[in-house]
């Protein structure tokens, strides 16, 4: 599931946000795919952030982006590596790469 409804919406406005949560994965996924062609580098969350706003001129909440990696590492599309990078706060995250 793409996205998590805490919020308790209903209809057309629960719609809106499955569809906008879904294609934030799939641009994701397009972003690990096209660097699978460079190098099989895993890729941080805040490095996912800045691909989607270099590619798609989006800015998506690191909260979100870290949603759709954990969404997409369950569902067995990408692989948490054990290797870990400065994150965007000065703190150590986990990288991912596609899984396969």
């Amino acid at each position: 599931m793409a996205y998590y409804n805490t919020n308790k919406e209903e209809g057309g406005t629960l719609s809106i946000s499955w569809n906008k949560a879904d294609k934030q994965e799939n641009m994701i996924l397009d972003i690990f795919r096209e660097r699978i062609q460079y190098t099989l580098e895993g890729l941080a969350p805040h490095d996912v952030q800045e691909q989607i706003h270099m590619k798609y001129n989006k800015r998506y909440p690191l909260t979100s982006i870290r949603r759709a990696i954990s969404n997409l590492t369950d569902d067995k599309k990408l692989l948490k590596l054990r290797t870990m990078v400065m994150g965007s706060y000065g703190k150590k995250v986990h990288s991912w790469r596609l899984r396969g």
